[in-house]
């Protein structure tokens, strides 16, 4: 009994004695963290007054060289290597330089977001940018490069490059007033800015006052203009206002406009549709004359289409005249070459002189029976015509009002006709 009470005794001094050995083993282990912008890169133990005897792998940054471990951040002065010899448990952290090295070059993009174009440029990698001329845009203020597309950090020059960058261009859009000269609501003139417009809404206030109309000439023979937008509140649209703007392309009109002057549209040749709007009762004269590829026309409450209206408009596929046209003045058509299809409806009462004169590819001409009388020439050179069909109003047709309708196999005249020319 007393033996086995003093092994007893033995094995638990040994027990003892290893878990004191052990702990003070541990207490001898310090710990070194290595640190990159505040994250554990790697960590390692060592004992107490002991180097780690080696390093972790060099770590890798973009544009970057790896300088070394140092145990002050931010001075750099004190740089930890394989024999520094640790007591406690440290942090070290990652110290990069640019890289600078030969042979190495970085491309800077310039996106100039509809300004004028500004060249990429290639330098030394970490050599700094000095930014080139600032691009220009009519109608805009530059206001800075950026490094991307939401435009919060703004490149300045002087910066270093250290990898391939796009640069996009920040633009504030110019007040009206540096566009335009009113008077009495009247848009009367433009600025020297406001002669290089690519597109435009036009404004509906001027120094305080409100715009109702766009004024003769406004904007005749600007040949950069491509889109203009005429804002609800404008009732009227001057002669000649877009006349030779060969470039003008798109017109979005609002439905308040209810006068569009003589030669407002002429010549526009790159326009390909019109939707006029619901307040305008007449076309004046000429207004979209020599517009050679506009190819629709859209329209609901005119009562007139006046001389020469659609004159030359070549590329009309379709003439549908609305249920609302009275009168069709002379040469409203005339040379509508591509026009196929011709629509006349009841409500018309008289077609004017060469009103659809060489439309060569109409198929059939009916005329309602509200139409009263027919000028000379109107129908002139219809080629493509295999049918003609006169209204009964219709009393006296004048001189070569269906001549050369070389492919008319009926013709049918409802009324009793007095004369034909």
């Amino acid at each position: 009994m007393r033996r086995t009470g003093i092994k007893i005794l033995i094995f638990l001094i040994l027990i003892i004695t290893l878990v004191s050995a052990t702990v003070a083993c541990n207490k001898d282990k310090v710990k070194v963290s290595f640190l990159i912008d505040g994250q554990v890169y790697y960590s390692a133990e060592t004992s107490s007054g002991s180097s780690l005897g080696a390093l972790p792998a060099a770590p890798t940054m973009n544009g970057y060289r790896f300088d070394g471990w140092y145990l002050d951040k931010d001075v750099w002065t004190q740089p930890f290597t394989e024999t520094t010899k640790v007591i406690d448990d440290i942090s070290v952290y990652a110290h990069f330089l640019i890289d600078t090295s030969p042979n190495e070059t970085c491309r800077v993009t310039f996106d100039s977001r509809g300004g004028s174009t500004v060249g990429a440029v290639t330098l030394t990698k970490g050599a700094a940018l000095t930014l080139p001329a600032p691009p220009t845009r009519t109608g805009y203020d530059f206001a800075g490069w950026y490094y991307d597309l939401t435009f919060e950090t703004q490149f300045l020059s002087g910066t270093a490059i250290v990898r391939d960058i796009t640069l996009y261009a920040k633009w504030n859009t110019l007040a009206a007033e540096n566009y335009f000269n009113a008077e009495n609501g009247v848009l009367v003139s433009l600025t020297e800015a406001g002669k290089g417009l690519s597109e435009i809404t036009l404004p509906l206030k001027l120094n305080g006052s409100d715009i109702t109309a766009v004024g003769n000439g406004l904007f005749e023979n600007q040949e950069n203009l491509t889109s203009v937008t005429i804002p609800m509140g404008y009732v009227s649209i001057g002669d000649n206002a877009f006349k030779g703007c060969k470039a003008l392309e798109k017109v979005n009109f609002s439905n308040s406009i209810a006068s569009i002057g003589v030669s407002a549209f002429e010549g526009c040749e790159a326009l390909l549709n019109v939707q006029l709007p619901t307040a305008l009762e007449k076309v004046s004269q000429n207004s979209f004359k020599d517009c050679k590829n506009l190819k629709n026309v859209t329209w609901t409450n005119v009562t007139e289409i006046g001389d020469g209206a659609f004159y030359n408009a070549n590329s009309l596929r379709t003439v549908n005249i609305p249920e609302s046209v009275v009168k069709i003045g002379n040469d409203a058509f005339r040379n509508a070459y591509a026009a196929e299809s011709l629509v006349l409806r009841e409500g018309i009462r008289s077609i004017g002189e060469y009103a659809f004169y060489n439309c060569r590819k109409i198929s059939s001409v009916t005329i309602p029976n509200s139409v009263e009388s027919i000028g000379k020439s109107a129908f002139y050179n219809i080629w493509a015509a295999k049918s003609v069909t006169v209204g009964t109003s219709v009393t006296e047709i004048a001189d070569n009002a269906f001549r050369e309708a070389r492919a008319c196999e009926n013709l049918v005249i409802n009324g009793e006709v007095s004369s034909i020319g």
